[in-house]
């Protein structure tokens, strides 16, 4: 370990050991999955400060206005923020129907997840997907709180983004909505499937958009408007329960994680980046008349009820997701035998 960081190189070569070895490239299979082309990075809702939020009960009420509650940024992502983003925080009264849910990649655990983040987004879902509004069209459209809060957005975007960012993003619902990573959600689309983007390990849930947990505010319940999957996770959108909870099952399978090892770039703790890596492997496409894959479908739905029972919102994330592979470790066994026969393995 180095002494502190950004240590002289004299330092540093004390702490260091470098030692020789053969490089061996991973061998990439030949046949992808069908699924590969058709996972996707979630959006890139950032900078968090002005998204992220955290429900505010009005003091002298002592009670929330559920169709126009009071949202300021989250304390928890505005103490991780980067400069020059430290120190911004924004405040005010936003419609309901522009607060919706996300989970974090860091937030995942097989087959569950520690919590749903409150995000407020200037977004309206339809059956092709998202449309963006701008100020003027919130204002149109009479929600003149989220235009309000847009405006200051736009404001702190061009006080502090960098000139590039700028140039390229003068607007930053065009950095929210980079690569068309949130307009092309399928908001329609019932199921969701999510992995984690980066990280050692792989691990994976399922989000019902017809069911979404409402986020609870003193004695008040504000439900999201529905689930935008965001960029530190991939996701895969079905109206196929039993297909999501099959491919949920392969992802959190040890055979998948410990597969795609040979794949992941390493890093000082490991190996790292996971994207698309999984479909790189020959996990087949979902057939119900296969009794496999009906069955690692089950074993999913009733790995996500025990967990679903776990109190993990407080715990650290590598806590939580061994707490929540111990709780369904007998499920797991099962998983990796058939997942293990599924991939042709002998």
């Amino acid at each position: 370990m180095l002494e502190r960081k950004n240590a002289t190189l004299s330092k540093a070569s004390r702490a260091l050991v470098i030692k020789d070895y053969l490089y061996e490239p991973p061998i990439i299979p030949v046949k992808r999955s069908f699924y590969h082309d058709r996972v996707k990075q979630g959006a890139t809702i950032v900078p968090r400060s002005v998204w992220f939020v955290d429900f505010e009960v009005q003091p002298s009420l002592g009670m929330i206005d559920v169709n126009k509650p009071m949202v300021k940024t989250s304390e928890e992502v505005k103490a991780d923020a980067k400069r020059p983003w430290t120190d911004v925080e924004l405040k005010g009264n936003v419609e309901s129907e522009f607060i919706y849910a996300t989970i974090l990649g860091g937030d995942l655990v097989p087959f569950g997840y520690r919590k749903m983040r409150p995000i407020v987004v200037p977004a309206e879902p339809s059956a092709a997907g998202y449309s963006l509004l701008d100020v003027q069209a919130l204002r149109n459209r009479g929600a003149v709180h989220m235009a309000s809060w847009l405006d200051k957005a736009q404001s702190l975007w061009e006080r502090f983004a960098t000139e590039r960012s700028k140039r390229d993003f003068p607007r930053i619902i065009d950095w929210l909505d980079y690569r068309g990573k949130l307009t092309q959600q399928h908001p329609k689309r019932r199921y969701v499937v999510l992995y984690n983007t980066s990280g050692t390990n792989l691990v994976s849930c399922v989000v019902s958009r017809g069911a979404l947990p409402a986020f609870k505010v003193g004695g008040a319940e504000i439900y999201p408007n529905n689930f935008i999957a965001e960029s530190t996770t991939y996701h895969y959108e079905t109206d196929d329960e039993v297909e999501a909870h099959y491919l949920c099952a392969v992802l959190n399978s040890a055979v998948a994680n410990t597969a795609i090892k040979p794949l992941q770039p390493r890093g000082l703790w490991g190996e790292r980046h996971i994207h698309r890596r999984p479909f790189l492997l020959p996990i087949p496409r979902y057939d119900e008349a296969n009794p496999q894959h009906r069955r690692l479908a089950e074993l999913s739905m009733k790995c996500h009820l025990k967990v679903a029972k776990l109190m993990l919102g407080d715990k650290i994330p590598a806590r939580a997701r061994q707490e929540a592979r111990e709780t369904v470790s007998e499920e797991l066994k099962e998983i990796d035998t058939i997942v293990y026969t599924l991939f042709g393995y002998k």
